[in-house]
């Protein structure tokens, strides 16, 4: 059985376009302990954070063929 806890302003519906007060989007995040198996949270995010430093462009991209 599924148990739904709410804390502050969510959308009507889950994975729909949920908008600020100014008109951005919040960013949304599920977040769980096993992936979509076990229990799992909506997340609303004002805004993404970024890692201090490092930018997308930071990234080396690799292929499961270049791990050493």
């Amino acid at each position: 059985m599924a148990f739904y806890r709410q804390a502050g302003d969510i959308p009507p519906k889950r994975h729909t376009q949920h908008r600020r007060p100014d008109g951005g989007l919040y960013a949304e995040e599920l977040m769980g302990e096993d992936g979509f198996v076990a229990d799992s949270s909506l997340l609303y995010h004002r805004g993404i954070a970024a890692l201090p430093g490092r930018g997308l462009r930071d990234l080396q991209l690799r292929t499961a063929e270049d791990r050493p």
